[in-house]
């Protein structure tokens, strides 16, 4: 509902909203067949719906930047091609 009544989206294709009680699974199958590009949000359920489509892809690039106890190089968790948006404000963004 929220999205509907933004203005930025008057000029775009409809938006569609998802009913909030919609199975997850059906919910990633039509994320994933029927958005082409995403801005993804930090998470597994985000990058699968994004990996699926195979449109173009903008992630934000360091989400655990202050955690001590990452273990994985987040270089490996994206494809070649997606989009890198840096955190701060005073960054570009990485293209």
């Amino acid at each position: 509902a929220w999205c509907k009544k933004q203005s930025i989206f008057s000029d775009l294709a409809p938006v569609t909203v998802l009913p909030p009680t919609l199975d997850p699974i059906l919910e990633l199958g039509l994320l994933s067949t029927k958005c082409h590009h995403f801005i993804m949000s930090v998470g597994s359920y985000g990058w699968w719906a994004s990996f699926l489509a195979g449109g173009d892809v903008v992630y934000y690039k360091d989400p655990y930047k202050n955690r001590k106890d990452q273990v994985a190089a987040m270089e490996d968790m994206y494809p070649p091609g997606w989009v890198a948006m840096l955190g701060s404000s005073d960054d570009p963004i990485a293209l």
